[in-house]
């Protein structure tokens, strides 16, 4: 009888190193895949969420949702954000916008596009055991919404996208003076807070970005959300690791760069100084 030749231990170590080679090799595009499917995932919320601010437009008289709307009174608890106003025109549920009402948030943000980033950490950003009345239960979705469509236009404050106690008066624009530049104004994106303040001026020396820096002055369009983990302050710069809805209704990745200009000087030349 015919006796059948077993592996010797060498033969068997060289295997298992080529298949733990293979491995190394292949991981990185397995992860960089998976980085690319949510980025593409990101960018249908953000499609699904223009589409929503242009029904809500349609239902209010061509006005778009302002960016917040806090009403004065002794406890805030009327605390409505654009994510609460267009909730209606993109789930089955009604938020409220009142203050304390997690079951409300729970729900959109398990299953509505308002919380549509599955690159949005939000183990680390929300946590349904914290107090009610936090900002960050009730307005922190991954994305933010910039509130002042045609500030910058003419150097003027006027269409400000905004009413709370600290600026005020706040209105409700018109999706027509939102759609002026419609391509290159950028209106929602992959952000840290909710309501997105551009800073006016953006040096490379001097730029100060999420997640990078989170002082006052700081452009809070997340750079890093959709880039390789560990990317640097520099290299994030230019790579487009957000991503952004336009006024016009689409949605493409862009950089810090081109997140601050869509905002600042839309349509304009780039303004960041070497």
């Amino acid at each position: 009888m015919r006796r059948l030749k077993a592996f010797t231990l060498v033969e068997l170590l060289v295997v298992i190193g080529i298949i733990a080679l293979l491995i190394s090799i292949l991981l990185p595009s397995m992860a960089s895949a998976r980085r690319n499917a949510r980025k593409v995932k990101c960018l249908a919320a953000l499609r699904e969420i223009g589409h929503g601010l242009a029904m809500y437009s349609t239902a209010y008289a061509g006005h778009w949702p302002v960016a917040a709307y806090r009403l004065p009174n002794a406890n805030q608890k009327k605390w409505y954000g654009w994510m609460h106003l267009v909730a209606p025109f993109v789930s089955s549920v009604q938020a409220t916008a009142q203050r304390g009402d997690l079951g409300t948030n729970e729900w959109l943000r398990k299953n509505s596009v308002i919380w549509g980033c599955p690159e949005w950490i939000t183990t680390l950003e929300y946590n349904p055991n914290a107090n009610a009345n936090s900002t960050a239960v009730m307005n922190y979705t991954g994305y933010g919404m910039q509130y002042y469509p045609t500030y910058f236009d003419d150097g003027k404050l006027r269409g400000l996208a905004c009413y709370t106690a600290s600026v005020n008066p706040g209105t409700f624009v018109k999706q027509t003076v939102w759609g002026k530049k419609g391509s290159e104004r950028g209106v929602i994106c992959c952000a840290t807070v909710e309501m997105i303040q551009v800073p006016a001026t953006f040096a490379r020396s001097t730029a100060k970005y999420a997640p990078f820096d989170t002082a006052w002055g700081t452009l809070y369009a997340d750079s890093t959300r959709h880039l390789k983990p560990g990317t640097s302050k520099k290299a994030a710069m230019d790579q487009k690791g957000i991503n952004m809805l336009f006024a016009d209704g689409h949605a493409a990745p862009v950089s810090i760069v081109e997140a601050w200009r869509s905002f600042r000087n839309p349509g304009g030349k780039d303004l960041v100084t070497p």
